[in-house]
């Protein structure tokens, strides 16, 4: 999720009050609540530049997961032109920051370095926009802008591209949106068109065809393809076949991510899927996904691991970061990853914890390498098993209110910008975490959430935060909650040593910050509902 806005800091920002000129000017790598600056892009790019040219293990490949453009373009002027431009600017400037990194390193040889998008919702425009019937126009635009870095040979000077794997990668995504490319001797990388899965797809008419855009059809040729070659495959998409983990609302509708899900099946046993990489969550998650297809006994014991990559965006609270996968390169298994972040300017912190977190607002980002999931959460692989280890070790501690795991996993999940001590502390948030990380459509969230919980007597269903309250109520009970505990805060400051109370008041406030990020997120979704052209939250936008 890039989202790159180069109207930051003019009245055409996305959120002009707070990312507009008065206030933008003086920040100039962006900050949060806004959508990335050119310069806060240009920047992770720089990055990614110098992770190839260092040295060491070669990169073989580059995966973007969809949402280049920022949000809201609908309300650009010609936002069709300014769609397309914004695509086309990120495409030439990541191209330019790969091919220029691998040419100065010795050990990059061969031919360029694959790069390989998918399309957001974001990426067309109205949000979400596919028309089924008459796609072209729609899929041409995007094709254009993601140009310079699919199809580079084209505008740039590179022998070793094969003209004609290029014809068909075009045709098939101005048709479809979705392509697979041979990215090394081992491995097809297929991208998916997850937009017209979801279920904010617009016109919302055509949710109902069984396979839009023939894309369930082309999957399963190209995984047989693959498995005839014994070759190994990595699938890429934007919005994850999961829940949202925001709303704990369902993605994509219950029709296709169960053919997904029964297609991937077919192949379980064979181990032909390595790895499924997608984001749109602006968070650092996985899922372990756990598959009851009412029509497919076969596929009803199998597990899908899915790791969701976070944003560059700090629109909705985590620090901009960046991925770097290693893989084992016989097999294709996965071995780790790490993460590279910044931190950026926050209105909701005072100065001395801007200035303590070096978020100076004119000077170019410091990337930090936070530790690997491996050195996060002490395992030996990123295998299912020790996926299924760690959701273990996570229910076990649910109801621990200082728990080791889940401090560490909520740090991480938004890209350290907050202390994990300091967010989902309570079991009923914890449970409806770990319910979406594992389930696909709501009745079986809802299904989850009121199972009662190891040794626990079931006295009857629990009601569940999130998916039948109305979402401004449970704001409006958080902000009440907020104002007695403000009150509160106040007599303790009276009575009490000031030092103490105000380190715990600081610290409620940082809590508040994220449950109000969360609160925003569900008010924005219940506005867009009464009017498609708003910007919509993280997990469907």
């Amino acid at each position: 999720d890039i989202h790159l806005d180069p109207f930051y800091a003019t009245p055409s920002a996305v959120h002009p009050d707070k990312c507009g000129s008065d206030r933008g000017a003086d920040r100039v790598y962006s900050q949060v609540g806004c959508d990335p600056s050119y310069s806060l892009v240009e920047a992770a790019f720089q990055k990614v530049s110098s992770l190839i040219s260092q040295g060491g293990t070669p990169v073989d490949f580059v995966i973007v997961t969809g949402d280049i453009a920022r949000h809201g373009t609908d309300k650009l002027e010609n936002s069709f032109v300014a769609t397309q431009q914004i695509l086309n600017n990120v495409s030439q400037l990541l191209h330019s920051s790969v091919q220029s990194a691998r040419d100065g390193n010795s050990n990059e040889g061969g031919s360029h370095i694959p790069i390989v998008p998918s399309i957001g919702n974001n990426d067309v425009t109205p949000d979400y926009y596919i028309d089924l019937d008459h796609p072209l126009e729609m899929l041409q635009m995007v094709s254009d802008g993601f140009e310079a870095m699919m199809w580079p040979n084209r505008n740039f000077s590179d022998e070793t591209a094969d003209p004609q794997q290029e014809d068909v990668e075009r045709s098939t995504f101005q048709t479809g949106g979705y392509l697979a490319r041979n990215v090394t001797e081992k491995i097809t990388l297929i991208s998916l068109n997850t937009v017209i899965y979801s279920t904010n797809h617009a016109p919302a008419t055509q949710n109902t065809v069984d396979d839009p855009l023939n894309q369930f059809a082309w999957l399963e040729e190209q995984l047989d393809l693959a498995y005839s070659a014994n070759r190994k495959v990595f699938i890429s998409g934007h919005i994850p076949p999961a829940m949202g983990s925001y709303r704990h609302s369902q993605l994509w509708n219950e029709q296709h991510v169960k053919r997904y899900y029964s297609i991937l099946s077919k192949y379980f046993d064979q181990d032909l899927v390595q790895g499924q990489f997608f984001a749109h969550l602006h968070s650092d998650e996985f899922r372990v996904i756990n598959i009851d297809l009412d029509d497919d006994d076969t596929a009803s014991d199998k597990q899908w691991p899915l790791f969701l990559a976070s944003s560059i965006s700090p629109i909705y609270g985590a620090n901009p970061s960046i991925r770097r996968v290693a893989y084992n390169r016989k097999n294709a298994s996965l071995l780790d990853y790490d993460t590279f972040y910044c931190n950026v300017y926050d209105d909701d912190k005072d100065q001395e914890d801007n200035d303590s977190s070096g978020n100076d607002t004119m000077s170019a980002p410091t990337w930090i390498q936070g530790p690997s999931f491996l050195e996060s959460f002490g395992f030996q692989d990123m295998s299912l098993q020790t996926l299924q280890a760690l959701l273990g070790e996570l229910e076990s501690s649910m109801g621990v209110n200082d728990s080791a795991t889940w401090n560490t996993f909520m740090s991480r999940h938004h890209v350290h910008a907050q202390e994990g001590s300091e967010v989902c502390l309570d079991e009923p948030c914890r449970r409806a975490l770990l319910c979406a990380f594992t389930t696909i459509i709501t009745a079986e969230y809802n299904e989850c959430f009121n199972a009662p919980s190891p040794g626990e007597i079931d006295d009857g269903p629990t009601s569940s935060p999130t998916l039948q309250a109305q979402p401004e109520k449970g704001a409006e009970v958080f902000l009440g909650n907020a104002s007695v505990l403000e009150g509160l805060a106040l007599i303790c400051f009276v009575i009490l040593s000031g030092m103490v109370c105000v380190a715990w008041f600081r610290r409620f406030l940082r809590r508040r910050h994220y449950q109000q990020q969360v609160d925003h997120q569900q008010e924005s979704l219940e506005l867009d509902d009464a009017n498609p052209s708003l910007t919509l939250p993280p997990e469907i936008a």
